[in-house]
């Protein structure tokens, strides 16, 4: 899960980087996070762990306690 959730972070990084070049001042901000790679679309890699988390989390409260 932590090697998801860092894929993400990386993807949400790389998806965004090309918004602090020089190219977006020719076209805009707006137009390129509208036009350009979706920022937020890695950033479900990280939604997906936290859910995997809080699933393994429900799971262990729910097993007996071992002797």
């Amino acid at each position: 899960m932590g090697l998801q959730v860092a894929v993400g972070m990386l993807g949400a990084f790389l998806h965004a980087a090309p918004l602090f070049t020089d190219a977006v001042a020719e076209t805009g901000f707006w137009d390129a996070l509208r036009y350009g790679p979706p920022v937020f679309a890695p950033l479900l890699f990280v939604d997906i762990a936290a859910l995997a988390a809080l699933g393994l989390w429900d799971l262990a409260a729910k097993l007996p306690p071992s002797a």
